[in-house]
């Protein structure tokens, strides 16, 4: 009996120890989802109040603090903030709103609807206005320094700057802050059907070649904007089918904007359009371009503008062709003689000869033979 009583004792004590784990566990739980609770409201003053403060510039923006939208409840915060970097913090949140002209929007004005893609940079949802149901595209990317995305604000300022019917439109930004490190950025956009690279993908599936016509209208469109950069002194760097968007006119028509200015710069002084920097994709870039990349080497220079004229080029061969075979056997070539018997024999038979010459002036070996955009808009235009 005492056996009995002191393991029932024991077995008590136990329980007892037990309960008061399980009631300490749920104190320390508590405490941390206090302190994490706390936080939150700290960064969250911190993000209204910055956003506020240059959300006065925009007249169609709701002036006040507001709730977490459903956009940030994704991306919960899982990092701390030290009171010792707050100063930091106030620094680093004036310098990426400064001098800005881009609006800054109201993340709670928007809903998402659902992923549209996703990829090394960021993911990209379609979203919708709550006021109207008005659609938009809305890209979310998380930068690890703060220069990348200084670098960034400006190219999206840049592309806020630019008016043209062919160019993608940028309405508004907000940037979140996450820790010192670490920030997120919103940049809402006009939504678009697809791309061209998805689209040519889809008509290969389907055999459906592009018509001389349906290729000219791309040209046309795509050269009327970046004759526009050129006029103005601004080249883009990255042509390629992923960054051509396609849009929809109500009448069932195709718009073509270029989007992505990533890699664009403004050039001050119009005589230093020759570039010593590399930049671009490489199966697009210009022969130039590619010799350098395949060397290794950073720095060549080059006719920025037509080098742009060449990546645009290779982008009609690939949708007229709907494959990279013409375009690989191309860049084995090294005399333009070959390359222009080889691009007459693929293309022959489903576009004219005067469009196959005009595609050949586009991808000259020889830069100094290649055209620009002015160029190459009078020809179009003159047909």
């Amino acid at each position: 009996m005492n056996k009995k009583e002191n393991l029932n004792n024991k077995q008590i004590v136990l329980n007892n120890n037990i309960e008061k784990d399980k009631v300490k566990k749920i104190n320390i739980q508590k405490n941390i989802y206090q302190r994490i609770k706390l936080e939150k409201q700290e960064i969250k003053k911190i993000n209204i109040n910055y956003g506020m403060n240059y959300k006065t510039r925009n007249k169609h923006l709701i002036k006040g603090e507001r709730s977490h939208s459903s956009l940030e409840i994704q991306d919960r915060f899982k990092f701390g903030i030290k009171s010792e970097e707050k100063n930091n913090i106030n620094e680093n949140m004036n310098i990426l709103y400064k001098n800005l002209s881009i609006p800054v929007i109201n993340l709670d004005d928007y809903k998402i609807i659902k992923s549209i893609g996703e990829g090394t940079y960021g993911t990209i949802f379609e979203v919708s206005r709550k006021i109207n149901n008005q659609k938009f595209a809305m890209k979310k990317v998380l930068f690890k320094n703060i220069n990348i995305l200084k670098n960034v604000l400006n190219s999206l300022e840049l592309s806020f700057s630019l008016k043209h019917e062919n160019i993608l439109k940028i309405y508004g930004i907000y940037i979140k802050y996450l820790n010192i490190e670490k920030y997120l950025l919103y940049i809402l956009m006009e939504l678009a059907e697809t791309d061209l690279n998805l689209s040519i993908i889809q008509r290969s599936r389907q055999k459906l070649y592009y018509s001389e016509n349906e290729l000219k209208i791309i040209l046309s469109q795509l050269t009327s904007a970046l004759y526009y950069l050129q006029k103005n002194n601004i080249v883009h760097r990255d042509i390629k089918p992923e960054n051509i968007l396609i849009f929809k006119t109500k009448e069932g028509k195709n718009i073509y904007k270029i989007c992505d200015f990533g890699e664009a710069k403004k050039i001050n002084d119009i005589s230093l359009e020759k570039s010593h920097s590399l930049r671009g994709t490489n199966i697009y870039m210009s022969p130039l371009l590619y010799r350098s990349f395949k060397d290794k080497i950073k720095q060549v220079e080059h006719n920025v503008f037509k080098s742009d004229v060449f990546s645009l080029g290779y982008c009609l061969i690939y949708s007229s062709e709907m494959n990279f075979c013409t375009i690989k056997k191309i860049r084995e070539l090294k005399f333009q003689g070959l390359i222009n018997q080889l691009l007459k024999k693929m293309m022959k038979g489903r576009y004219s000869d005067k469009f196959i010459e005009l595609i050949i002036k586009m991808i000259q070996i020889d830069e100094n033979k290649r055209i620009d955009f002015i160029q190459l808009s009078n020809i179009i235009n003159t047909k």
